[in-house]
């Protein structure tokens, strides 16, 4: 049976995902208008241009959110959230640098803004 910091860690992907899936859409406007796909080849480029954009908008939503749920939901567990992040930042390190800087700070503007609701949460609690 597993542990319920397991179970947390699991939860947290699989709600990363979800919310990944569900905000793929402004996820991938943002691609499209911060590095106009037509012109701008990434490694996601072998296949036609709407997977493309589609799989970047869902790598970007999942790098937005995974931080921003380990460290509401595993109050900051550093290593779940870098075992987590390591297959995404590999794909985008294949991409470019633009990308890169991207991918740092959705990173953490996600994880500040669990910090804060972990924090606002304990203020709550007092």
């Amino acid at each position: 049976m597993l542990e319920k910091k397991s179970t947390k860690i699991i939860f947290s992907y699989l709600v990363a995902l979800l919310l990944a899936l569900i905000f793929l859409k402004v996820f991938k406007e943002f691609y499209i208008w911060q590095f106009n796909p037509s012109k701008f080849n990434s490694i996601f480029s072998l296949w036609d241009n709407n997977s493309e954009i589609n799989f970047s908008g869902f790598i970007y939503a999942f790098i937005f959110f995974l931080p921003l749920l380990v460290f509401v939901l595993l109050k900051r567990k550093f290593l779940v959230w870098l075992i987590g992040i390591f297959i995404p930042f590999l794909l985008i390190i294949a991409g470019g640098s633009k990308e890169i800087l991207w991918f740092v700070v959705l990173t953490i503007i996600g994880g500040l803004i669990g910090w804060l609701i972990n924090l606002a949460v304990k203020k709550l609690k007092k």
